[in-house]
């Protein structure tokens, strides 16, 4: 089992780490999975602070040892970025659904962003790699990483602010039938199912 999902609840300010809101949804997270017998053997979460706090309270939530390992694919920079510097000031410039919008689109600055097709397909080998290894990976991420891949794989050209996922969403990467990857959403409130 893989599952996909964004951070918990983050600041507003300063270097964005997890609020208090933020470190108990990540803890009863967790403890929900737990409850529900959902365990992983392994996390791995963008190198971010706020990411590796919500890895750290699932951990605790779940109240098992689970190893915690930090990629690069998944943030800082992520599979997207080319230059973190300039990415910054794009990111500074315009909302994160303009960002998204661009990157989906391939408009975004090619001195900045690596086109969706080729950045896609590292997240794409990274989830075929980890099914065949028969573990249960969480993987910890960002809505700039994880939208603009789930529209590219589902060949949306354009999303607006409702649809970028809330914090602790995320997918649920399953084999279908066809022996592709498919992509279930997690949600309390939604189910919705794509395949690549």
């Amino acid at each position: 089992m893989l599952y996909f999902i964004r951070h918990a609840e983050k600041s507003l300010v300063g270097e964005q780490t997890l609020t208090q809101n933020g470190l108990q949804d990540a803890f009863f997270y967790g403890q929900k999975l737990s409850r529900t017998g959902i365990f992983f053997d392994l996390i791995k979460t963008s190198p971010v602070t706020r990411c590796i706090q919500t890895a750290e309270q699932i951990v605790k939530g779940m109240n098992i040892d689970i190893p915690i390992q930090e990629s690069g694919l998944l943030g800082n920079p992520g599979i997207f970025v080319q230059d973190d510097q300039k990415a910054a000031k794009v990111f500074n410039q315009y909302s994160v659904c303009e960002v998204i919008n661009q990157l989906i689109q391939n408009k975004q600055h090619l001195e900045v962003f690596y086109p969706i097709q080729q950045a896609s397909q590292l997240l794409i080998d990274e989830f075929n790699t980890a099914r065949l290894t028969n573990k249960s990976i969480l993987y910890i991420s960002h809505d700039a990483i994880i939208m603009p891949f789930v529209a590219y794989i589902n060949g949306i050209t354009e999303i607006d602010e409702k649809q970028i996922i809330n914090f602790l969403q995320g997918y649920e990467i399953i084999k279908s039938a066809s022996q592709n990857l498919e992509l279930k959403f997690v949600s309390p409130l939604k189910s919705r199912k794509t395949v690549f």
